[in-house]
């Protein structure tokens, strides 16, 4: 017999081989899928009351109704920027149900419950039913994503069940080819069907995430980087795994293809600005997305742009499964600090000693994409990968519980290295700020490092040990007893779900009472309803927020852009024939410099072209004088 080296302490843990058999259904699945349902049905229940489209979400409905027509844009031009998958849900949903918003709402709903359904099954066959359930039900009942199930028509929800359903099959396609060793002709064929079958529908939903989001590219690179790290350090696997996979990426690639050829012939740019609404590729190279007349971004400001994206990023995952308000993105934030230190754990842990899977080169992917992202982040990007950043925190965690059990000498080093500059960091800022957050921080990471001196004794630590240990909750139905520290663990977690589920419904009974006219979108849809009533349907209109004036108002809408020198706008005014101006006076804008601002400046050099025709309670629409 050969012998074996013992793993050092404090090593990274292998992942063992993922269980080949089938992961069999039982109770517990049961009750965790019942408890999902039943919390989506609510979310259904409790979506928000509104008659018509009101905000960004206007421009799905667009192209939904554009495709019914045969065509793919809206307001008299091609779209080039948002694929099309999306709104051709939206429109079999037109034809099928009825274009009314509630429609779309609740579909978003129901794509939402499917999204966590399908995860949960994920995450079950790669991690087991502990965490799959405790990441599933944290998910499902975080207020953050309850606001973007109930009351936004965007693509991410839709896109998360998809791309969930692309890892599931493509880890059962993994799992059946690697096992398809039979004799049995009958048996055999049944294989065999049961495998091309999967194979289409994975191949399927891989071109329907592509379609319905852009950032579903990071599934088809994941899938290449899985599949480049297979032969490197598996081959045998790595040569079933191609002729079972590459045709798929071969039709992802042909898909992705003809939508960029698209893009490439019926672009359409009307401003010399850089960012949106040309292709995301381009709107990389600005320095702000949001502010795109700071000019392209140089190599020197990556760095700070993916430290603050990762400092966002990490801070809304942590909001994702945690019901706070609100979490203060400093770094010496428990909060902050924590998430990302069991991030890096759990994802190092997945590709140690295997190169990781498809689930893992995807997420590195998708997170790459984002933080080089040029633009404020939105929490809705985050949902679709927050399973798995779930998965790899707790993952993280149980490293770090094997590096406190097998090696305490350095994991008191590490902790007292980790805590006492933290706690310094926290409680200054804490200190200049007035922060509660900080103050508490500092406060955290003091009791940790006294634990880790604690901990650092050995007789102190076999009696925690054997405390956290001691079997105190016998489940007899389940032949199972819960120790102190797992009872703790299920606690917590259910109180968590609970405070999580409670702010779910008193947010669904602001949605139950919504009013439109409180949005600042809403002098966006007086505009419309001013200029539908009192122009001819030839008039061309320039405005910030195209979409919502479009949609009610049925004219032209030439997109005022975040431009503050006033010649570039009059050339355009004139360019386009714009014949009306409408400037929304809201508190708080998506892109600097606002309208109101741009405006002050074009009306200042150019006096003469431009009247004040309406005045709305927080909007104005002026009317170009004839000839400019």
């Amino acid at each position: 017999m050969l012998a074996t080296s013992p793993r050092p302490p404090g090593a990274l843990t292998e992942r063992p081989a993922a269980p080949r058999a089938r992961v069999p259904l039982t109770r517990t699945d049961i009750v965790v899928y019942l408890a999902i349902i039943v919390v989506g049905s609510m979310h259904y229940a409790l979506t928000l009351r509104s008659s018509d489209f009101f905000r960004g979400d206007t421009t799905g409905f667009e192209l939904a109704r554009s495709l019914l027509g045969g065509f793919y844009g809206f307001n008299f031009r091609p779209e080039t920027m948002i694929p099309p998958g999306f709104p051709a849900i939206m429109a079999l949903l037109c034809v099928a149900v009825g274009c009314r918003y509630s429609v779309f709402l609740h579909a978003v709903v129901v794509f939402w419950t499917l999204g966590v359904l399908a995860s949960y099954e994920l995450l079950r066959r790669m991690e087991g039913r502990a965490a799959a359930a405790v990441v599933s039900m944290l998910l499902i009942s975080s207020p953050f994503a309850f606001g973007f199930a109930t009351g936004v028509v965007f693509s991410d929800l839709p896109y998360l069940f998809t791309s969930m359903v692309v890892l599931l099959l493509a880890r059962c396609l993994d799992d059946q080819c690697l096992t398809s060793d039979t004799n049995e002709k009958g048996a055999r064929d049944a294989h065999h069907l049961g495998v091309m079958s999967q194979r289409l529908l994975c191949g399927l939903a891989l071109i329907a995430s592509l379609s319905i989001r852009s950032a579903g590219v990071a599934l088809l690179i994941g899938l290449i980087g899985w599949l480049a790290a297979s032969w490197l350090l598996d081959r045998p696997a790595a040569g079933r795994r191609l002729r079972l996979f590459l045709p798929l990426v071969v039709a992802a690639i042909l898909a992705q293809a003809a939508w960029m050829s698209w893009v490439t012939t019926h672009e359409v740019v009307e401003w010399p600005i850089g960012g949106y609404p040309r292709s995301y590729v381009s709107q990389l190279g600005v320095k702000s997305g949001n502010h795109p007349e700071l000019g392209p971004a140089s190599l020197a400001d990556i760095p700070a742009r993916v430290t603050q994206n990762l400092a966002d990023h990490v801070a809304g995952f942590t909001a994702l499964l945690i019901p706070l308000e609100y979490i203060n993105p400093i770094w010496s934030s428990p909060l902050m600090l924590g998430p990302l230190l069991l991030l890096i754990i759990g994802l190092g842990r997945s590709m140690w000693s295997s190169g990781g899977g498809l689930p893992e080169w995807y997420f590195v992917a998708y997170q790459t994409m984002y933080l080089l992202w040029p633009w404020a982040l939105e929490l809705r990007f985050l949902i679709p990968v927050a399973p798995l950043a779930g998965l790899y925190a707790w993952r993280g965690g149980k490293q770090l519980l094997e590096w406190i059990a097998h090696d305490p000498r350095r994991a008191v080093t590490g902790t007292l290295v980790l805590a006492l500059p933290a706690a310094t960091h926290a409680g200054a800022v804490g200190w200049r700020l007035g922060s509660r957050q900080p103050a508490a921080a500092a406060v955290f990471w003091l009791l940790l490092a006294v634990g880790a001196v604690v901990w650092a004794s050995a007789p102190r630590r076999r009696l925690i040990i054997g405390w956290l240990r001691r079997s105190v909750v016998l489940i007899p139905s389940h032949g199972v007893s819960l120790s102190l520290l797992r009872l703790g663990c299920v606690l917590m977690v259910t109180l968590t779900v609970g405070i999580g589920l409670a702010r779910q419904i008193s947010l669904g009974l602001d949605n139950l009472a919504f009013d439109v006219t409180t949005r600042s979108s809403y002098p966006d849809i007086e505009a419309g309803q001013w200029l539908r009533a009192h122009t001819a349907v030839t008039t061309v209109v320039m405005a910030r927020q195209v979409d919502v004036v479009y949609h009610y108002s049925r004219r032209k809408v030439v997109w005022f852009p975040p431009i503050s020198e006033p010649w570039t706008l009059m050339d355009g005014i004139r360019k386009y024939g714009v014949q009306f101006v409408v400037i929304n006076h809201r508190a708080l804008t998506y892109f600097q410099p606002p309208e109101a601002d741009c405006f002050a400046g074009l009306a200042q050099t150019y006096p003469a072209s431009f009247r004040l025709i309406h005045r709305g309670s927080k909007f104005d629409i002026y009317e170009v004088a004839a000839g400019g």
